[in-house]
């Protein structure tokens, strides 16, 4: 399971459009009863409930019990034995109403949310704190192509430094 994306700096106020974003990997169904996430300033918010595999669960403010700062942020997901289960940072500002995407090494990179939301995903279940998303092929191979670009260009930033090194 990872922290898929975060919004920490939406466009108008902070307490009514952060949201954090889960996504499970796995090949089986996870109960999050006992899971929490919890920012940078140690605040906790506890999940429960189910997320299937490769769904996405979004949680929202005002439901969403943690603020998201918008400079310099760590928000992480720890499992019911309170080990770490998945971290996404950045460092810096926020830009405000970009979303941050899971990328190598749990530091995100922004992208525009318009953008983001051109991703095909339909409202699978709506809980009163949460809500799960399926997403469709299409937007599913987009991300996967996000993530992919943000490989290669992690890689190459990687050799570029390494070549200036030596």
């Amino acid at each position: 399971m990872i922290i898929s994306e975060i919004l920490p700096n939406p466009v108008g106020q902070d307490s009514l459009g952060e949201f954090v974003q889960l996504y499970n990997n796995g090949s089986e169904p996870v109960n999050l009863n006992g899971y929490y996430l919890e920012n940078s300033a140690g605040k906790k918010f506890f999940l429960s409930g189910w997320i299937g595999k490769s769904e996405y669960l979004v949680f929202k403010k005002p439901n969403l019990k943690i603020n998201i700062k918008n400079q310099n942020e760590n928000i992480s997901l720890y499992n019911n034995n309170g080990q770490l289960v998945d971290s996404l940072k950045f460092y810096g500002s926020a830009p405000e109403g970009k979303i941050l995407i899971h990328s190598q090494a749990g530091i995100g990179e922004f992208f525009d949310l318009n953008a983001a939301k051109n991703l095909s995903a339909s409202v699978y279940q709506n809980f009163s704190n949460q809500t799960v998303f399926r997403q469709e092929l299409g937007g599913f191979d987009l991300l996967l192509m996000i993530i992919g670009v943000s490989f290669l260009l992690s890689i190459l930033s990687l050799i570029i430094i390494s070549s200036y090194e030596k």
